[in-house]
């Protein structure tokens, strides 16, 4: 597989697990993180594969029409590394700015996240 064919298929990749969260399907985790993959930005318990999708759970308890606007999302990527600007919905309010950057293996599986918004998901879960 050439690099460009291997950024294209971790952008892809990205985008898959992001209009999945959309939908509801949290079955994406399994199909899209290696058995170990971190998230260093998410709360302990809720870091991993089999954690992450409390985190949505607890997200969408309080944003019922959560949604990543993907058709404003901007993908990056370069190796193994794939960093987006995606905006954050709950129904039409934009609630969110996040940047992520995420690491995938010669698989095309997400290995670790490093994410940041604004506002921050702390901020977020207390508003």
């Amino acid at each position: 597989m050439t690099t460009t064919e291997k950024r294209a298929r971790n952008i892809e990749n990205l985008r898959d697990l992001h209009k999945d969260l959309n939908n509801g399907d949290l079955s994406t985790f399994e199909r899209h993180l290696t058995q170990f993959a971190i998230d260093h930005s998410a709360p302990p318990g809720m870091n991993n594969r089999e954690g992450l999708p409390k985190l949505v759970k607890a997200i969408t308890a309080k944003y019922p029409q959560f949604r990543i606007e993907i058709g404003d999302a901007l993908y990056l990527a370069d190796g193994d590394y794939v960093v987006a600007k995606i905006p954050l919905y709950n129904g039409d309010k934009e609630i969110a700015q996040m940047i992520e950057i995420l690491r995938f293996n010669s698989e095309g599986k997400m290995v670790e996240r490093f994410a940041h918004s604004t506002p921050t998901l702390e901020q977020l879960m207390s508003a």
